[in-house]
C-alpha cells in the first residue's frame, strides 16, 4: 500500500509521475502570459482560505503568500521589493510587480466569493499583509 508521498511503480520514472500529478487532462494548459501565471499563483495562495483551513494570508500554511508576509513583517521595507520567486535565483524576477501589489491582489481576490465558491477572507479580518505600510507601523 502506498503513503501520499510514495511513488506507484506502476507510474514510470519519477518525471513522468510527476507530471501525471500535476496534470490531468483536459485541466492541463501551458501558462504562457504573465496574467496566467498571477493567476495560477493567486488560486495556489488562496487554496487553504477557500478550502476553510485558513481565515487569512498570514494563517495559509505552505504557501507562497504567508512566505512573502514574514519578512515583509520584519522589515516593512521589504514590501517595495519586487515580485521574485519563494525558492531558487532570488535576483530572477517573476512578474513587473512588487510584493506589496501582489499580496493586495491576493487579498482583495480571497475577499471575494463567486456564487458556488466556498470560503472567503471575511470584511472584519483586516488586510494585514502590507496593512503595517498603509497605518506606518507593524501589529
Amino acid at each position: 500500500m502506498n503513503t501520499r508521498n510514495e511513488r506507484p511503480h506502476s507510474l514510470g520514472p519519477p518525471t513522468r509521475y510527476l507530471q501525471l500529478r500535476s496534470c490531468t487532462l483536459p485541466y492541463c494548459q501551458r501558462l504562457e502570459d504573465e496574467t496566467a501565471i498571477l493567476s495560477a499563483m493567486t488560486y495556489v495562495d488562496l487554496n487553504p482560505i477557500r478550502a476553510g483551513m485558513a481565515e487569512d494570508l498570514p494563517g495559509s500554511d505552505h504557501t507562497s503568500a504567508q512566505r512573502r508576509i514574514a519578512p515583509i513583517e520584519a522589515n516593512r521595507r521589504k514590501v517595495a521589493d519586487p515580485l521574485g520567486p519563494i525558492f531558487g535565483n532570488p535576483q530572477q524576477l517573476l512578474l513587473p510587480i512588487n510584493q506589496a501589489q501582489y499580496l493586495d491582489l491576493v487579498d482583495q481576490t480571497g475577499r471575494a466569493l463567486h456564487p458556488g465558491k466556498r470560503g472567503r477572507i471575511e470584511a472584519q479580518v483586516p488586510p494585514r499583509a502590507t496593512a503595517p505600510l498603509k497605518s506606518g507601523c507593524l501589529k
